[in-house]
This record gives C-alpha cells, sequence and structure tokens, in this order.
C-alpha cells in the first residue's frame, strides 16, 4: 500500500477518542519550573504588573522588585488574567530547537503570580523574546530558575504586556510582529487573510473526512463542506501566533508541486472577531490549503501550500489541538 493510500486508510478506520496524548514541550517547562513555582502560576488570586530596568545592576533603593528596578507598576490584575497568562504560556511551548541565542537577557515587563504569601515571577524581554520564570520556594535552598524562547508568539504576550501597562508609553509602542509576511505567502492567503491571522483571537479545530459531504446534509460541515469528524479545545491567541508565524513567515512553501489527491484530516478555523479564515491540512500529501473570506470579494481566497519541509511542525500543532483524537496521535513526523 503506497503512502497517500496507507494515510487515508488510516484517517478513515481508527477511532476518534482516545485518553489525552502529552505535549511534552509544557511537560518539559513544568518540571523546570517546580511543583512550587507551577502552583503558584496555577493558582494565582492576583498579578501585579511591573515595567522594570533591565539592567539588574540599576536595583537600587527600596522599589525593588525580582532584582530590578521597578519603573512604574501597573494596576493588579485577577484570576482571570492569570489565566490568560498561564494559557498563553503552556499554547505557546513547542519542540525545543536546540539553538541558544546570543543576546543579552534583559527583561523590561515583570507579571508576579501572587497566592497568598507565595508568588513566582515571570519577567519578558521583548529585545531577544526570551522569558524567566523565578520562583523562590522557602523549603528549597536555591530559587528556580526556568528560561524559554517566546519567538513564534511573541504578538500575544506584547497584547497581555500592553492590555496591563496602558500609561506605560514605552510598553505600548511595542511591536507584535518584528517581521513582514513573506511576499509569496500573502499572495495565497491574501491580504484579508494576512489581516485575520495576525490578529486572531481563537483557533477552532477539526478532524475532518477526507471529502465533501452533501450540502444538504444534516452533519455539520466546515472549511466549505467538509464533514467533522471530531473537534478539539478552543485555543486562543499564543497558539493563533505559532499558526501565523509557521504560514506566513515563509517556512511554509507557497504552491502545490505534488500529483497525490489533496485529501485533508485537520482544519484550523483561525477566527478575529467576526472574521474567519481557514486552514485545511492533508499530512498525505503534506499540503495545505488557505481560504479566507474578503467581505468585499464575491468568492472566498484559495491559496496553496507545501508543508513538507515543516511538516513537524504543523503535526506538533495538530496533535496539541487534537490531544484525544488517536487518529492524529498515530500521524508520524516522518512518513514512511
Amino acid at each position: 500500500m503506497n503512502r497517500l493510500l496507507l494515510a487515508v486508510a488510516t484517517l478513515a478506520a481508527l477511532p476518534a477518542f482516545a485518553g489525552d496524548a502529552p505535549n511534552t514541550a509544557v511537560d518539559g517547562l513544568k518540571k523546570d519550573v517546580g511543583a512550587y513555582g507551577w502552583r503558584q502560576i496555577d493558582s494565582a488570586k492576583t498579578v501585579e504588573v511591573y515595567r522594570i530596568e533591565p539592567d539588574p545592576t540599576k536595583a537600587e533603593g527600596p522599589n525593588v522588585v525580582c532584582g530590578h528596578k521597578v519603573i512604574s507598576r501597573g494596576k493588579d490584575q485577577g484570576e482571570a488574567f492569570a489565566a490568560r497568562i498561564r494559557t498563553t504560556l503552556t499554547e505557546g511551548q513547542e519542540a525545543p530547537t536546540g539553538k541558544a541565542k546570543e543576546c543579552k537577557f534583559q527583561p523590561g515587563v515583570l507579571f508576579r503570580f501572587v497566592n497568598g504569601g507565595d508568588h513566582a515571577d515571570l519577567l519578558l524581554c521583548f529585545s531577544c523574546d526570551q522569558f524567566e520564570i523565578v520562583a523562590t520556594d522557602p523549603k528549597a535552598a536555591d530559587a528556580s530558575i526556568t528560561m524559554r524562547d517566546f519567538d513564534n508568539y511573541r504578538a500575544a504576550l506584547v497584547r497581555l504586556a500592553q492590555e496591563a501597562l496602558p500609561d506605560d508609553k514605552i510598553v505600548q509602542g511595542l511591536v507584535g510582529w518584528k517581521w513582514e509576511p513573506d511576499a509569496g505567502a500573502e499572495k495565497q492567503v491574501g491580504k484579508h487573510g494576512v489581516k485575520v491571522l495576525l490578529a486572531a483571537e481563537k483557533v477552532e479545530v477539526y478532524r475532518i473526512k477526507p471529502k465533501k459531504g452533501d450540502p444538504a446534509a444534516k452533519e455539520r460541515q466546515i472549511a466549505g463542506g467538509y464533514p467533522v469528524i471530531s473537534q478539539g479545545p478552543d485555543l486562543g491567541p499564543a497558539f493563533a501566533c505559532r499558526i501565523a508565524t509557521l504560514l506566513l513567515k515563509g517556512r511554509t512553501q507557497p504552491g502545490f508541486d505534488k500529483e497525490c489527491d489533496f485529501v485533508p484530516g485537520v482544519v484550523f478555523v483561525v477566527k478575529s472577531a467576526d472574521d474567519h479564515a481557514d486552514l485545511v491540512l492533508c499530512f498525505s500529501c503534506d499540503e495545505l490549503q488557505s481560504i479566507a473570506y474578503p467581505k468585499t470579494a464575491p468568492d472566498a481566497i484559495t491559496g496553496q501550500f507545501d508543508m513538507d519541509p515543516v511538516r513537524a511542525h504543523w503535526l506538533e500543532l495538530a496533535k496539541q489541538a487534537l490531544p484525544a483524537d488517536e487518529t492524529i496521535q498515530k500521524l508520524e513526523d516522518k512518513p514512511k
């Protein structure tokens, strides 16, 4: 059985749900932060918000937090804001690249998760797009310090910082996206589609039947007629940022160059306010269709992309978005 037929048979034959699959990137973050630190992030009642002096050697006087001088302080935030930060951190995690950055860590924003007399600090450096989590367990000899990159979901953290520090001109001047969309990707997706992807607030995710259904059928259909098999939990801005970065930065190559049939199995519905764009993924031939719906155009704009060079990254997104779908979890990073 060739690769195409095997993938189609797998998508059709396996059961829709199984136990939740582990997200190794998130598990790694929690392990490094430690039980004490993650408990503060997970159960914080209050989030204190600061803009800080990046250079710790300038930390003088009483107005110091986590070894940095406080420049300004925002209004304390509640449990809902803490949950949004936590969701951003977990949805933003992905497999590590193994490449270490050589830039100097210069944090400018600090979120302190406060839970009674305990706390953990999240320091954000928007110069090198890295964060540091510092948790000082009173029962431990040393503080736990964990660092991660957030290049691929920078815009989501910028939104949170700007919302929490509305009167700070430096923070309000931060740019969410450091890069411009690749010309080929923008041509395929269309300007309206690019706008939706860069401003997305939510992502719905579905496993679908590879062939479009009867338009008159009562079964749920999305992305122009693909029947829904299963749906994952809705995801937020950080996950949407990862999709936009992977599609628009030029890593996913524009154009179809294969002769195999397009038999998709996953759809991401990326939403911004009342607009949306659909990304239809085929893991048998590693191709992707983008479908945008401009209100000023009579028809949807359909783009075509080759996922081959970054299949593992798209598959990681699909597996994280559909953790209880055994069919997706059994797909291989490097198909035979």
